[in-house]
């Protein structure tokens, strides 16, 4: 009878042991690999200050940021809708140092199969991994601070460029045939500084095809491929724009020929401010027939302004 007992107590202990770990698994709830845990019910989390420790974390050339807010979707294999925001930092501690504070939107497959893709971005499907980025870049180092954004199709790889010739050749991409059609590329030196910027009018699986000619050396070189953002929309546009500089039109580098400027300021233009033919520039102090010009002349000089 004693070892009979004792058999039962076993067993009852046992089963509470069992109902413990029931419960402290209910509590620790895992969805998948990437950690996260699910909690019953509404959750709000409030308090005058929120602190967040740590940054996003670059996986191959992708971040991934460190506060994600999910639709709530967990099908196996399937893109899920995700924003997301968080800290980036570039070359820190150095004097190209960038801080960059990233909103983000879009669809977006698992943790796994983000990583796989975005590591070879220049292989990803664009229809199953779409997003959206709003950047604010500062560079505490310097007197800039941008604020940019983009949107899929968003890449980049190494690419072989032929000076005068208008593709350029990546052996390592598999592009979908023409899905990268007008977004935009730029290649760049060994320094990451922007060389050239040209929209994409074709694309084949390794071959891109720019709306113009390659001026650089026949070398090859890092490209990234991004897509430009509305701002604002024909149903909602922005009432009022602030400027106190110029407008920047085109795009490529800020001196190249494929940017043109809305100028102003007090006197003529000519001998003074250095634009592109297509300019335009306001006088303050103008008067009948001086007080708009347009640079007919002269790309990249201060002369050829007429006054209209």
């Amino acid at each position: 009878m004693p070892k009979l007992e004792n058999e039962q107590n076993e067993i009852t202990e046992l089963r509470k042991e069992i109902e413990d770990l029931k419960k402290l698994l209910s509590e620790h709830q895992h969805l998948g690999s990437d950690g996260s845990k699910e909690m019953n019910g509404t959750t709000a989390l409030e308090g005058k200050e929120l602190t967040i420790h740590g940054a996003g974390a670059m996986r191959g050339s992708f971040a991934f940021l460190p506060v994600n807010v999910f639709d709530g979707s967990k099908e196996e294999g399937q893109s899920r809708r995700v924003i997301a925001n968080g800290i980036v930092v570039s070359g820190k501690g150095t004097s190209n140092e960038q801080i960059l504070n990233v909103l983000f939107a879009g669809k977006n497959l698992t943790t796994e199969q983000a990583e796989k893709n975005n590591n070879a971005s220049n292989q990803s499907d664009f229809d199953e991994a779409n997003q959206a980025s709003l950047v604010l870049a500062h560079s505490p180092e310097s007197a800039l601070s941008f604020l940019y954004g983009y949107r899929t199709p968003f890449s980049g790889g190494s690419g072989l460029v032929i000076t005068g010739e208008s593709t350029i050749t990546d052996e390592n991409a598999k592009y979908v045939e023409g899905q990268l059609v007008g977004s935009y590329i730029t290649i760049t030196n060994s320094a990451g500084s922007i060389l050239e910027t040209y929209q994409i009018t074709a694309n084949t699986e390794t071959e891109i095809t720019i709306d113009g000619t390659w001026t650089s050396s026949s070398l090859t070189y890092t490209y990234f491929i991004f897509t430009p953002l509305y701002l604002g929309s024909a149903n909602y546009p922005f009432y009022r724009g602030y400027f106190i500089g110029d407008i920047r039109l085109g795009n490529g580098s800020s001196g190249g020929s494929q940017v043109i400027y809305i100028k102003h300021g007090t006197g003529s233009p000519e001998g003074a401010i250095t634009a592109n033919i297509g300019s335009l520039y306001l006088d303050h102090t103008g008067g009948e027939s001086t007080t708009l010009y347009i640079k007919e002349s002269g790309n990249g000089l201060a002369t050829g302004w007429i006054a209209k």
